[in-house]
């Protein structure tokens, strides 16, 4: 078998230990309380990604040496429906902050305290656009069951080069999900620096 490289992460999945020294020193009360709410959303959800992705990586490898595409399927599927739900909730989190949320067909945008300690330029750098695809046709999966529409496999799973990440002809590059949860994890950094120094 042709060697593999599957990308490793530069998040070390540690973001509770910004966190949680904040809270210590009484510095991130500057967020608000709905800030403060999803500053630690974001730090779980993101921590968890991490740590998904991390057991789905050591599956895949242990696979990969093994030659054995059954030994570890299903740890691997689980592992990374895990990852790509936890980071696709911080992106839903993340498009409240910046675009409100509806009511009743209403949208609501309101002013967020925490909007002033992001970067704008880790807004820029995330691209979900692959990640959207797949998270939908995970969350709507019964509707193809249902519906008939089944053109593809009805579970995530990876392909056979180790590239992609699949579910009924919805794929994402497992290159593009290690930068996604490295892009949110900046993110959050990018908060946790932007804080003011003092209380």
């Amino acid at each position: 078998m042709k060697e593999v490289s599957i990308p490793k992460l530069n998040a070390k999945g540690d973001l509770y230990k910004p966190l949680m020294a904040n809270i210590l020193c009484g510095l991130y009360n500057v967020l608000g309380k709905e800030g403060k709410a999803y500053y630690h959303l974001f730090c779980r959800l993101i921590d968890k990604s991490v740590y998904e992705y991390n057991l789905a990586q050591d599956y895949i490898l242990e696979e990969i040496k093994t030659e054995d595409r059954l030994a570890h399927i299903f740890s691997i599927i689980n592992h990374l429906e895990n990852c790509i739900n936890a980071i696709s909730r911080a992106d839903k989190v993340l498009d409240v902050i910046l675009n409100g949320m509806y009511k009743k067909d209403k949208k609501i945008k309101k002013k967020q305290e925490i909007l002033k300690f992001i970067d704008k330029k880790n807004i820029e750098k995330l691209e979900t656009v692959g990640l959207k695809n797949i998270r939908n046709r995970i969350e709507h999966i019964d509707e193809d069951v249902f519906e008939n529409k089944m053109r593809g496999g009805l579970f995530l799973n990876i392909d056979k080069k180790y590239e992609n990440i699949c579910i009924n002809n919805k794929c994402l590059k497992i290159n593009d999900l290690a930068k996604i949860i490295d892009n949110f994890n900046d993110l959050v950094l990018s908060i946790n620096k932007n804080l003011p120094k003092s209380s």
